[in-house]
């Protein structure tokens, strides 16, 4: 056979003789094949051996050996091997085609060689994004033999050069296979082995990262023959002919959550770089929506462990959990409100490009929890810290608890960890927190504010948080919860496991006092602070007492700090007097003694109601209990908070006192008339009514031996422990006629009823023994001789009747010491009684009859003697009676030339002047008729400097049967009385003289007694002082007032004088309504500046502040533009304060109220034109401008001010030289305008007017004006403006011939500048342009330099001016131009590089070049900063 003609594909292998199943007329191929029948026809004619010319070799490719091997149902054995040829396979050496062998008569092969070859490995691809590996071998292989341990993937294709490259064998976990049998085999390597290279990174991210080695044979051929490893170990390993990265992003899986231990576990798609994944930006929410819900996103604090995986455990930290439970648990509660999000920052995978993952996107594709674990643990106390001084107990938890589930009172403070075993005396009662709470959020400190019932608790516990050695905490469960719901109750902490503070802070917080009661019965004063105080500290001597809560000093004439009239009272307690209850505790009780307590009753409006009961205290009264200092390493206190007068707290409660006072003892001074009675308590002198009071001379009030006295025995004391009574003169004489009462102290016993005082707090004096009188403790006995005062003369009937000024005894009478005479003085004619006798009983009248020498002797003497007053005189020796003292004394002696007239005698006299009353006491009865009141002089001393003789009476009166004359005194005197401050204005300038003929006595002519008789006349410098003197204690009223606002004046009428020069116009407030609360009403209230120049009187005339300038009360009052415009709109109203009367009480005005305002009686409006007081003008104001600062009496209207009715002239009476100011130029400034712009009508009492550069100019110009004051004159226009008022008075002009002369004036001191200036080289004209007038006679030219440049330097182009001159017919202006010389200008020509255009023509001056009108130098221009040419 010819090898060369051989055809492989002739060659068809069999599994037996016969493939094809032919019946009838079928061929083959055309025939089917048995069912059971497998063949394979060779393709591939690769190559042939012959050997012989009968053996032929085929060499199979290896496609048909693979497709064989692959068909294990023929090739294995002989007895499956068959093998057809095609006819004419090939050509013998004959060239004759060789037969076939035909189906059906297949040959069976002699013998079979078994396949005893390893496969080998070709070659491998991979597509990294999907997993699938692609494996070639030299034959086929059985997939199903596939061993994937045996596999490596590594990094480097020789491991032995590099130990650290990443090495890994394949798991057969989750390995697919995805072909069959056969030289290439596919595999999905799952993610288990795609997860594991890709921790593994960099292999497997590039075709250079990625080759892989076979540890063991991973594949058998078809023969069960395992692979050959040869060149493929790891030292050898094999790169990829193809590799597709990973493209496809991570994303979650699933996630899972366990709040109690804390963890979030990831679950991605992949393996992921957890160096890369990023916390923050997962968020955990309540729904899948976050705007349904909370939601939070971690912070960075939670982590990971680092590495390579695709199962993440996230531990989060603290401070997320406890973010998440502070959500209310409405995130991670349960598996409904557990989802997350989180942006494609979150993490990457482990590609070389580092693929985000895929976002879980809010309210898109949110992911909810897997497996959720909650929160099971309960919470616990970690530590606290006790601040005393802020009063916090401040708890840490090792989770947030739910601040709405604390409950204090379940916790306790003790000072011992075990109080249960703690030794005798060792341990406090622990304090439980009652009423504690906390105002903190949920969270993991909870800070509760101690009450103050709680803190003061522990204050009282004597061994109890004094340090933080001695503060412990136990709680129960109930205390707090956390967060979860349900919630899980507290760890407890109980007795012997109580947790030591972890920090104190001692208490340095003084302790304030808070409130205070009292009570005036017992006087208990019980002062309340916020902790408990060491009551071993008080300091009573700082307590003080008042009666406002702010402090208030008044003048003399009630005006007061606080703007009342009232005054406050104030007292300290003393320590002598005063004790503090040794207890300590919040209230502290001070018992205060009986001194301090009556010295506060005493005082009037002080401690009597709760309203006027305020405490201060001074800085330490009191210390708090004591706490251990970490400073000092001692125990400190803290001193309690001044409570400064200016901010007095007022009693919570206060408790009158209802004790009825007890009279203690009593003196009766039976010489002076004076019973002195003292109690126990003070009393309220105004209270006292002596018809309580009886006189006993024994003990038993049922003694007929008594004596009530009368409501003329009064008491001008003033209110305290004692009064002084004086007895009037009928009780006094009542007293000394009854022999068994006031004789000795044995017979000298009192009682009192409830009339008789009260007490400060209104209750009646008591009695202890209703049937006894209490004896008297100091009786002083009678020792004055009795006073002869009077007498009446009978001469027809021969009685006399005389009258004594106490009560003498009848039986001491002795007619020989009784003496009557015509004359003062001895003289021609005396009569001296022998042998009359008394007729009457003992008594202040005691009436003798002559007896038979006595009428025979005087009818010799009654021509003369008796027959008229003026002829009738008495004298006595003190034997001529006694008085009924126990030791009887004798009369006053009246002497020759001292004799008594016969006539009535002004024994005494009171003055109400309150009222305006006198009662004048006579010694006899007087005649109401025959009254002259102008005969009656009041003075002010013995020896009057100051006298008012009555004019008149309002209406008098009698009483003590017509002895005493009450009198009501004309307003007319009574306001003249008051206005004079040193006439009736106490009782040391109360004094009376009276001439003969103001009064008479009740005798009529047609009795047989001498008379009428006048009253003996009282002389001044023997002028008798009141016996008591009653101020005036009523307040003043205004009655009426008139409004002058032409003159700017109201005159004030008031119903009585008043002190004009301390009128304080600060307390009055003019309205333009009654009542201040109408709406419509418009107020002001005048300054202090107002005031009056009055003298003290009923008419008081305020001056209205209008001495020009801003703000004063005159233009205060007309901005206001309905007040004060006329009577119907002018009302005022005014507080007490406002002014006093002149008596001595200066007793404060009635107040007016702002509600009830009185009206003008008369209203005259303004009238008057403004005028001009004064005028400033500064010549050196901005930008060459003057400033006229124009003073008027009153506000003027700046709106319609006309600044062209302005002349500045040089003299007072000539305008001759004068600038009148023009509008276009000067202007009223801004200031003024804004100023103005503020006022409810635009009008001010200053205008500035701005004299603008045009009138400067002009004024500068003048060289005669305004060089100084005497040349500055000012005349104004009427129509310059008009005043405020409705009237719109025009301006009082000020003629040019009476110009007003400046004030002050500022002359101009800024130099000229140089504005511009030009050069005219073909005409040679330098023209300079300066910013203000200029005097051209000033110029020195050589002031000048033109120079090429800004700066010349050293450089030769500039040049000085030297022959040029000014135009000749210069004047002074802004502008001028110097000519310049021949010279000058060739030389300036001979420069070529100067001056020949603008831009090399600059010039530099010197001051000295010119000056301007008020000799100020040119601004000098250096080198440098010269000028360049403007053309």
């Amino acid at each position: 056979m010819q090898s060369k003609y051989f055809n492989s594909s002739t060659v068809v292998l069999q599994s037996g003789a016969r493939r094809f199943n032919c019946t009838g007329s079928q061929t083959v191929p055309d025939c089917p094949a048995y069912s059971s029948a497998t063949s394979y026809r060779l393709n591939a004619n690769l190559y042939t051996n012959i050997y012989n010319a009968t053996s032929l070799y085929i060499s199979m490719a290896s496609a048909d050996y693979g497709a064989i091997s692959l068909d294990d149902s023929f090739g294995t054995a002989a007895s499956n091997t068959f093998l057809t040829l095609d006819q004419n396979c090939s050509l013998s050496e004959t060239m004759e085609w060789a037969e076939g062998i035909n189906d059906g008569a297949g040959m069976q092969a002699a013998a079979i060689t078994a396949d005893v070859l390893a496969p080998a490995f070709y070659s491998w691809s991979l597509d990294f994004d999907s997993g699938i590996m692609d494996i070639n071998f030299g034959e086929p292989v059985n997939a199903t033999s596939l061993i994937a341990s045996n596999i490596n993937f590594q990094e480097i294709e020789n491991m032995g050069t590099n130990a650290a490259a990443n090495i890994i064998a394949l798991t057969g976990t989750n390995v697919t296979i995805l072909t069959d049998n056969g030289s290439s085999q596919k595999i999905n390597l799952g993610n288990v082995n795609m997860n594991k290279i890709k921790s593994l990174s960099p292999l497997a991210t590039l075709t250079s990262k990625t080759y892989i080695s076979f540890s063991q044979p991973a594949y058998k051929d078809m023969s069960g023959n395992d692979m050959s490893l040869a060149y493929v170990s790891i030292y050898d390993a094999k790169g990829t002919t193809s590799f597709t990265p990973d493209t496809t992003p991570p994303h979650l899986v699933s996630f899972d959550l366990n709040m109690n231990d804390n963890t979030l576990r990831l679950i991605f798609s992949e393996t992921i770089n957890t160096f890369q994944l990023e916390v923050d930006q997962i968020t955990l929410q309540e729904n899948s929506n976050s705007a349904t819900g909370d939601s939070h996103t971690l912070s960075t604090s939670s982590t990971t462990s680092n590495g390579f995986m695709e199962d993440i455990i996230v531990n989060l930290h603290s401070t997320d959990v406890d973010a998440i439970k502070l959500l209310d648990m409405t995130v991670g509660s349960s598996t409904h409100t557990t989802y997350i999000t989180f942006t494609s920052e979150m993490t990457k995978d482990m590609s070389d490009i580092e693929l985000a993952i895929i976002p879980i996107q809010d309210a898109i594709n949110v992911s909810q929890v897997g497996y959720f674990v909650p929160d099971t643990t309960w919470p616990s106390l970690l530590s606290y810290s006790l601040d005393m001084s802020r009063r916090m107990l401040n708890l840490t938890f090792n989770e947030p608890v739910r601040r709405s589930s604390l409950d204090a009172g379940e916790i306790s403070i003790q000072n011992v960890n075990d109080v249960t075993n703690a030794g005798t005396n060792e341990a406090d009662t622990p304090v439980p927190l009652i009423t504690s709470s906390t105002s903190s959020d949920n969270g993991l400190n909870l800070v509760i504010d101690l009450s103050d019932s709680d803190f003061n608790s522990l204050k009282m516990a004597p061994k109890t948080a004094l340090s933080a050695g001695t503060t412990y905490l136990i709680h129960t469960a109930e205390a707090f919860t956390d967060m979860i719901v349900p919630a899980n109750t507290a760890k407890p902490r109980d007795d012997a496991n109580a947790i030591l503070s972890s920090n104190y802070v001692t208490d340095n917080q003084p302790p304030t006092f808070d409130s205070f009661t009292i009570d005036m019965d017992s006087g208990t004063l019980l002062l309340t602070f916020n902790e408990p105080g060491d009551a071993s500290t008080m300091d009573v001597t700082k307590i003080n007492l008042q009666n406002q809560a702010a402090q208030v000093t008044c003048n003399e004439y009630s005006q007061c700090t606080d703007g009342g009239s009232v005054g406050s009272a104030y007292y300290a307690l003393t320590a002598e007097s005063s004790t503090t209850v040794q207890y300590d505790h919040t209230t502290i009780t001070v018992n205060i003694g009986t001194d301090d307590l009556n010295n506060i009753k005493v005082v009037d409006s002080f401690f009597d109601a709760q309203s006027k009961t305020y405490l201060g205290c001074e800085i330490n009264m009191i210390y708090d209990i004591s706490d251990y200092s970490t400073t000092t390493n001692e125990l400190t206190q803290n001193g309690v908070v001044a409570v400064p007068l200016t901010a007095a707290t007022l009693a919570t409660s206060w408790s009158p006192d209802v004790t009825s006072p007890q009279m203690t003892s009593f003196s009766l001074n039976m010489n002076t008339g004076y019973i002195t009675l003292t109690f126990d308590e003070p009393v309220r002198s105004n209270t006292f009514n002596a018809t309580g009071i009886t006189l006993y001379g024994v003990t038993s009030v049922y003694s007929v031996n008594r004596l009530e006295l009368s409501y003329e025995t009064i008491t001008d004391s003033r209110n305290g422990l004692s009064l002084s009574v004086e007895l009037s003169y009928d009780d006094f004489n009542l007293i000394k006629a009854n022999p068994s009462i006031g004789m000795a102290r044995s017979s000298s016993f009192i009682k009192l009823d409830s009339l008789a005082v009260d007490d400060m707090a209104t209750n009646g004096v008591g009695w202890v023994n209703a049937t006894e009188a209490t004896k008297v403790d100091n009786f002083f006995e009678d020792n004055t001789r009795p006073n002869l005062l009077s007498y009446d003369f009978d001469g027809t009937n021969g009685n006399v009747t005389f009258h004594f000024d106490e009560v003498v005894d009848a039986s001491s009478f002795n007619p020989l010491g009784v003496t009557f005479q015509t004359s003062k003085n001895a003289g021609f004619i005396t009569f001296t009684l022998e042998d009359s006798s008394v007729v009457d009983v003992d008594g202040t009248d005691v009436s003798i009859w002559f007896g038979p020498a006595d009428t025979t002797a005087y009818a010799g003497v009654s021509n003369a003697l008796g027959s008229a007053s003026i002829t009738t005189y008495c004298r006595m020796t003190s034997a001529a009676f006694r008085d009924v003292a126990p030791t009887p004394n004798s009369l006053t002696q009246i002497g020759d030339g001292f004799s008594i007239l016969i006539g009535p005698k002004l024994q005494s006299f009171v003055v109400d002047a309150n009222v305006g009353k006198l009662e004048l006491r006579f010694s006899e009865a007087v005649d109401l008729d025959s009254v002259d009141i102008t005969k009656l002089i009041l003075q002010n001393a013995n020896y009057g400097t100051t006298s008012r003789a009555l004019t008149g009476i309002d209406s008098m009166y009698y009483k003590h049967d017509n002895r005493t004359l009450g009198i009501w005194m004309s307003s007319a005197d009574i306001d003249y009385v008051k206005s004079q401050n040193s006439l009736f204005y106490d009782i040391g300038t109360t004094w009376l003289t009276m001439k003969s003929e103001f009064i008479k006595d009740t005798v009529k002519l047609s009795s047989s007694w001498l008379g009428p008789n006048p009253v003996q006349a009282i002389a001044d410098g023997s002028a008798l002082q009141a016996r008591r003197y009653s101020p005036d204690v009523t307040s003043p009223e205004l009655v009426s007032y008139i409004v002058d606002m032409a003159e700017a004046k109201i005159t004030l009428t008031f119903n009585e004088p008043v002190r004009a020069g301390v009128l304080d116009a600060g307390k009055i407030t003019l309205q333009s309504h009654a009542d201040i609360d109408d709406a419509d009403c418009e107020t002001y209230t005048l300054s202090t500046a107002s005031a009056s120049s009055s003298a003290d009187g009923t008419e008081v005339i305020l001056t209205l502040e209008k001495n020009g300038g801003l703000d004063n009360d005159f233009d205060e009052i007309q901005y206001v533009r309905t007040l004060f415009i006329d009577k119907a709109h002018s009302y005022l109203s005014m507080m007490s304060s406002t002014v006093v009367d002149t008596s001595s009480k200066n007793n404060a005005v009635v107040k007016i109220s702002k509600n009830s305002a009185l009206q003008a009686a008369i209203y005259i409006s303004d009238t008057m034109a403004p005028t001009l007081l004064s005028y400033d003008f500064t010549m050196d104001s901005s930008q060459n401008t003057g400033l006229i600062t124009m003073t008027f009496n009153e506000a003027v209207n700046v709106t319609e001010f006309d600044v062209t009715a302005m002349s500045l002239q040089s003299t007072s009476s000539s305008s001759l030289q004068s600038v009148a100011l023009t509008s276009g130029s000067s202007s009223v400034s801004p200031t003024t305008r804004a100023l103005a712009n503020t006022k409810s009508v635009a009008s001010l009492g200053i205008i500035e007017v701005i004299v603008g550069e045009g009138d400067m100019d002009k004024i500068k110009k003048n060289v005669a004006l305004c060089t100084g004051t005497g040349t500055t004159y000012l005349s104004l226009g009427s129509s310059l403006t008009h005043d405020n008022s409705l009237n719109e008075n025009a301006f009082s002009a000020i003629e040019s011939e009476s110009a007003r002369q400046v004030r002050t004036l500022t002359l101009d001191v800024t130099r000229p500048n140089l504005v511009s200036w030009d050069l005219d080289m073909d005409l040679g004209v330098v023209g300079l342009v300066f910013d203000e007038m200029v005097d051209p006679a000033t110029i020195v030219v050589g002031g000048l330099r033109l120079q090429y440049s800004a700066f010349a330097g050293t450089s030769t182009a500039k040049f000085e001016l030297v022959t040029s001159v000014v135009d000749t017919a210069a004047t002074v202006a802004r502008e001028i131009e110097i000519m310049l010389s021949s010279d000058d200008l060739n030389n300036i020509k001979l420069i070529t590089q100067l001056a020949t255009g603008a831009s090399n023509s600059f010039v530099k001056l010197d001051p000295s070049f010119i000056s301007d009108m008020g000799g100020n130098a040119v601004k000098d221009l250096t080198d440098g900063n010269a000028v360049v040419c403007s053309r």
